[in-house]
């Protein structure tokens, strides 16, 4: 979708210091998953509705959550997060008639989904006009084509959803896997809950800003989730090539349990980047940090291809990781080496944050710790 940028929407874009970084906005509304909520949620009476993560986050919300309040404090808890989306857009008569989606996309499962989810908001709220539903039912609409998953920093643990704008706008093209042409050239990550939009290296200047909308690795469960979901085909340079070739492409499995890691390049292909995140994790829990370190370090090592940005905030908080790791280890080299590498990307966008701050007192540790080793 081509969208021209209006005047007032320029201070989205290219932010000084940062010439990667092209976009950066707020949500229109976002909402927390259910798990998250249970475990964050607040001493109110729509606790499980509503979380925030700090004060000022909270006031900062009260003029949209003002006027959806009341109607909440009467609906039952632990709501699904697209009747407390549709019910913030709602109540405060947002305008999101430009974004993608209309009733005609939709199937007859999702028309039946989404008229109960309009009755069960218009009985709480006495909107029971015909208006009132099908401005409810385009509500719900523009969310199934518009929404952003948000993660945290690592990527691996996802939190909620929002509403991003001019984000929504951005095209999709697959991500790189080869050397092909006509794919994304750009990926977001969050900072709290803005989400950041970057270039990635096949990004050239004049060009269209795209993005990838799924990780799905094989291309005709990439193609139906695509069709499915926002109803198109991808032609991308990537899909081209899967498609006249009929390749799957997906490479072969490796027992995660039984690698030594020496060799990280067979790892190259981001197909293995989410088993090998969990397996991480999975690690961690089991408190066997050697192999741990030995995993993190290919992640790190392959994050680069994964993105195709050397930049990518993601090799900065995993650098981070591998720090923490091998500072624990007492592997002293190797902890500066990652905590450098870690503090050199993330100052670029987190420098004021408190994550941040952590990561410059590491830094600060590991260097004292080499120097009294010296």
């Amino acid at each position: 979708m081509i969208k021209e940028i209006t005047k007032s929407e320029r201070k989205y874009f290219s932010l000084p210091n940062q010439p990667q970084l092209v976009m950066k906005c707020d949500p229109m509304c976002f909402s927390l998953f259910r798990d998250i909520r249970e475990k964050k949620h607040q001493d109110v009476p729509h606790a499980n509705n509503t979380h925030y993560c700090s004060q000022e986050c909270q006031k900062l919300d009260w003029k949209m959550h003002k006027n959806e309040c009341k109607f909440l404090q009467n609906m039952r808890n632990n709501l699904p997060c697209n009747i407390l989306m549709t019910l913030r857009l709602f109540c405060n008569n947002m305008d999101v008639d430009l974004f993608y989606g209309n009733l005609d996309t939709l199937n007859e499962e999702q028309l039946l989904q989404f008229q109960e989810v309009s009755a069960y908001i218009a009985n709480y709220t006495d909107s029971k006009s015909l208006p009132s539903l099908e401005k409810l039912l385009k509500y719900q609409v523009k969310q199934q084509y518009n929404l952003f998953t948000i993660t945290d920093n690592l990527g691996n643990t996802q939190l909620g959803v929002g509403l991003y704008t001019p984000a929504n706008f951005l095209d999709h093209k697959c991500n790189k896997n080869g050397p092909y042409e006509n794919i994304a050239n750009c990926s977001h990550f969050y900072m709290g809950r803005s989400l950041m939009m970057i270039t990635n290296d096949s990004f050239k200047q004049g060009d269209e800003l795209n993005i990838c909308y799924t990780e799905i690795f094989n291309y005709k469960e990439r193609q139906k989730f695509l069709k499915d979901q926002y109803g198109f085909d991808c032609d991308c340079g990537r899909c081209e090539y899967e498609r006249t070739t009929q390749e799957n492409l997906v490479p072969q499995e490796i027992d995660l349990i039984k690698c030594d890691f020496k060799d990280f390049s067979i790892f190259k292909n981001y197909y293995y980047y989410q088993k090998l995140l969990d397996y991480y994790l999975k690690l961690l829990d089991q408190q066997k940090f050697k192999r741990a370190f030995k995993v993190i370090q290919c992640i790190v090592h392959n994050l680069p291809t994964y993105y195709n940005n050397k930049n990518h905030p993601q090799i900065g908080w995993s650098s981070n990781e591998a720090a923490k790791l091998a500072f624990h280890l007492n592997n002293l080299l190797k902890a500066e080496y990652y905590g450098k590498q870690a503090y050199k990307i993330l100052k670029t966008y987190f420098e004021n944050t408190i994550e941040f701050k952590e990561v410059e007192v590491r830094m600060k540790d590991i260097e004292a710790e080499i120097k009294m080793n010296k």
